[in-house]
């Protein structure tokens, strides 16, 4: 959006808050106070467990509130977006420097876009008519995934493991804190009390962290790090393989999320909740994790179609550097490309021959079984007979043991340079 521009959406609704929900959570939180008054001027102490209670589910309610999208109403009006605020039905929603970041959200609902402020507070949803007015939005706002890195918070990692796994987080920690419970009753007796509240309430701590401690995803145009507990963990989209939302029933609870399948085999899963709006968190994160590839994908092929245009020397050095590029060394004249680029330049029928053809020796560096495949069927389906030489000769180069004869590759992409540039050459000659 060009400076002094604005986007306007004449259909355009606004989500409602639950109000029923979000009384309910004011109450329980207004509730805080008066208990711990109560508890302290009666000296009924264990009044103080109620705490947690009121706490826990005041903010579950309020939440719900005012995120659950499922049977929500919506107020209908027109959308304008311009450089500093948002407004909706003639009513300001939000300035825009008030803005941390924005998402697309897929539902049953419709196209949402969620808005989300700097400040501590609970997401703004608006719905469009469909997901690509939404992405115009988002561009709009500059929160698509090619200018800004996306930051989630979803459920536990604890709910990512399995039951067995759940089970012995909890019940390990507990087998040691009863011998620690009996040994204060053994040497304090009667004033063993306070130790005993203490080592209660450590336990509980301990459980509530591993059950609302949430996950972080940072997600950003290379790839995505993920970290619960612990040290951060970075995903590169060029070993993801697939993104997929699932719904599965977990110790009698449903679980939603959104399982990540690297290359490798490994499935990595992050749980996003067990209510409807655990479908809206799976359905946010997979779609910003999905754009983020394709905008890498994009990146990537671009950066793949300039790097591999041929500079000087013979062709045994030139494939020999493509070997290098796609084996994914770093130096001063390539750079490291992604499988999936270079595999969807030989597939791109719309690329230079000899562009395309590099590309399958540079990705036949690993000698990837799925590679010398879709080669093949690139071959198959290439019309320009020079082109489907070249790549048949450049696929049969790799062996079945992994060994390459550079030399072969070195014939083929001669020989497609020649008759390319003979091609060429004819139109030129009957023009005089």
């Amino acid at each position: 959006m060009g400076e002094g521009e604005s986007l306007r959406i004449e259909r355009a609704a606004r989500m409602q808050p639950k109000w029923a929900f979000v009384g309910v959570g004011v109450l329980l939180l207004g509730m805080l106070l008066p208990i711990c008054v109560v508890a302290s001027s009666t000296g009924i102490y264990p009044l103080l467990v109620l705490l947690v209670h009121a706490g826990l589910f005041g903010t579950m309610s309020l939440r719900y509130g005012t995120t659950s999208t499922q049977d929500a109403s919506f107020e209908e009006g027109a959308l304008e977006v311009s450089e500093t605020s948002v407004v909706h039905g003639g009513k300001l929603v939000v300035r825009r420097d008030e803005l941390a970041q924005a998402f697309v959200v897929p539902t049953e609902q419709g196209a949402l876009l969620r808005l989300e402020k700097k400040a501590k507070s609970f997401p703004i949803f608006l719905r469009l008519q469909d997901e690509a007015e939404a992405r115009r939005v988002l561009a709009a706002l500059g929160f698509d995934p090619a200018h800004s890195v996306a930051r989630m918070q979803v459920s536990s990692g604890l709910l990512a493991q399995t039951l067995g796994r759940q089970i012995a987080l909890v019940v390990l920690p507990l087998l040691l804190l009863l011998p620690s419970m009996f040994a204060a009753l053994v040497i304090f007796r009667q004033d063993a009390g306070p130790f005993m509240i203490g080592f209660v309430g450590l336990f509980i701590a301990y459980v509530l962290t591993l059950a609302f401690a949430p996950t972080t995803v940072r997600i950003g145009t290379d790839g995505v790090v993920i970290q619960w507990l612990g040290r951060p963990r970075f995903l590169s989209y060029t070993h993801l393989s697939r993104v997929e939302r699932f719904r599965e029933f977990k110790a009698a609870k449903e679980q939603r999320g959104v399982r990540l399948h690297m290359r490798s085999g490994e499935v990595v899963v992050l749980p996003t909740g067990q209510t409807d709006i655990g479908d809206v968190e799976a359905a946010r994160l997979a779609e910003r994790i999905e754009e983020s590839r394709m905008t890498h994908a994009a990146g990537s092929a671009g950066q793949a179609a300039s790097a591999l245009i041929r500079g000087e020397g013979t062709s045994l050095e030139w494939v020999r550097t493509l070997r290098r590029i796609g084996a994914g060394a770093f130096t001063a004249r390539t750079s490291a490309l992604p499988p999936e680029a270079l595999l969807g330049l030989v597939e791109d029928s719309s690329a230079p021959s000899g562009q395309r053809a590099s590309a399958a020796v540079a990705v036949l560096a690993n000698a990837r079984p799925e590679a010398r495949h879709r080669i093949r069927v690139a071959a198959q389906t290439t019309a320009e007979p020079n082109l489907r030489v070249a790549l048949e000769r450049i696929e049969r180069a790799t062996q079945a043991g992994g060994e390459i004869d550079e030399d072969e590759m070195a014939v083929a992409l001669d020989e497609l340079e020649s008759l390319d540039a003979e091609a060429r050459a004819k139109p030129a000659r009957r023009s005089h």
